[in-house]
């Protein structure tokens, strides 16, 4: 496994993960996924809990996988995540923040798919419910595969989804009261 040279001392990314795999890999995981994907969400009434929970078992195999083969997350750099993480530390009473700057991005990067769903099924009849959750599952897989680059901007990004999430119930009610416009 190209992972376990020790000799390199990088860490490995999942972009790296994917890029070191054979093609036939590759298909034969893409097929797999894309079958347990249509079988969950087309096969089924509209239960979001079958599908959710075939998301949730498929981001746990991806995140579990890296770590069970001693590759933890890098911590994330910065003067703002090192304050913070410090101050959350230091009020939780953890030796350092280390363990915050490492496991907090990928928490965020999977919470952020709890507002990106309800952000989805807001959109309504302009899309469907196997189309949503095909959304959710690309979105997943991708930040699971671009994890790293995404960890800066995760624990932003997810403030964000968040922050839209609850505007969109707000700014909905402002423009049926406003009524229809001109045109």
């Amino acid at each position: 496994m190209p992972w376990q040279d020790a000799a390199t001392g990088a860490e490995l990314t999942g972009r790296q993960l994917l890029e070191g795999l054979p093609l036939p890999s590759l298909t034969a995981g893409g097929m797999l996924l894309v079958v347990f994907v249509a079988a969950v969400t087309l096969c089924t009434r509209r239960d979001p809990w079958l599908p959710g929970a075939a998301l949730y078992a498929a981001l746990l195999a991806l995140y579990a996988a890296p770590v069970a083969l001693g590759r933890e997350p890098r911590p994330v750099d910065g003067a703002l995540y090192g304050k913070t993480a410090g101050f959350l530390a230091d009020a939780v009473g953890l030796d350092g923040p280390e363990p915050l700057l490492r496991w907090a991005p990928p928490v965020c990067q999977l919470l952020c798919l709890v507002p990106l769903w309800l952000l989805l099924a807001s959109a309504g009849g302009r899309l469907t419910w196997p189309r949503r959750w095909g959304v959710l599952y690309l979105v997943s897989v991708g930040g699971w595969a671009w994890r790293d680059a995404l960890a800066p901007v995760a624990p932003p990004l997810l403030a964000v989804l968040v922050v839209l999430v609850l505007l969109l119930p707000v700014c909905r009610r402002a423009a049926s009261a406003r009524g229809p416009g001109p045109f």
